[in-house]
């Protein structure tokens, strides 16, 4: 695991990684997950199915602020680090 010295914590670097593979494996096939503007769209491709409890859960235990709305015919979710 990556540690930052100085702070014992994880880089933003291999943190970021990180939450996006957890996001991705949590998605699986019903979601396409991106890096946006240092936070995630998550395009929602079988709302039927999507797993949102654990998405939005995930995203908010990290400290991300996160939006819906829709682009064109698909749902979307858009995070972004919380301004503290």
């Amino acid at each position: 695991m990556a540690l930052n010295t100085e702070s014992g914590k994880k880089s933003a670097a291999f943190f970021g990684a990180d939450l996006r593979k957890c996001l991705e494996l949590q998605v699986g096939k019903t979601g396409e997950v991106n890096t946006e503007y240092g936070g995630f769209e998550i395009v929602v491709r079988e709302p039927a199915f999507f797993p949102w409890h654990d998405c939005f859960m995930t995203l908010l235990k990290y400290g991300y602020e996160v939006w819906v709305t829709k682009k064109k015919e698909d749902i979307v979710i858009v995070a972004k680090p919380s301004a503290d």
